[in-house]
């Protein structure tokens, strides 16, 4: 036998073709971990936004202020609120049903949303 100094096309091919088949799934994990992410904290930034204007509105309606029904983001996004001064909950605190507003934040045109429920202040004499 020869003494062998290097290593065969075949060799060199076959060890290739074996890095390219185990990277595939390791890049396409990778991609899609990262588009999670991206996703995830685009999820995060419109929820704060949402949740910013819900605290803004609760303030608001405390202070008797009007309240508007549509607001117009710098980025164009249109945000709708609605409210329904009428709702009751059942809390577990009380036997009775709580009165209060309900208040719905979202961005027009898309399944981002944010409800919440205000209980109605009752002050005790």
């Amino acid at each position: 036998m020869k003494n062998r100094k290097g290593l065969t096309l075949v060799e060199v091919i076959v060890s290739m073709t074996i890095l390219v088949i185990i990277s595939i799934p390791l890049f396409n994990a990778i991609n899609t971990g990262l588009m999670n992410i991206v996703r995830a904290g685009d999820r995060t930034e419109d929820i704060y936004l949402l949740q910013n204007i819900m605290d803004e509105s609760i303030n608001r309606i405390r202070a008797g202020e009007e309240l508007e029904t549509e607001i117009t983001l710098d980025s164009g996004e249109k945000v709708l609120l609605s409210f329904d001064s009428e709702a009751s909950m059942d809390i577990a605190i009380s036997s009775e049903p709580t009165q209060g507003t309900l208040i719905t934040v979202e961005i027009e045109g898309t399944n981002k949303s944010l409800t919440t429920f205000v209980p109605l202040t009752i002050e005790k004499e």
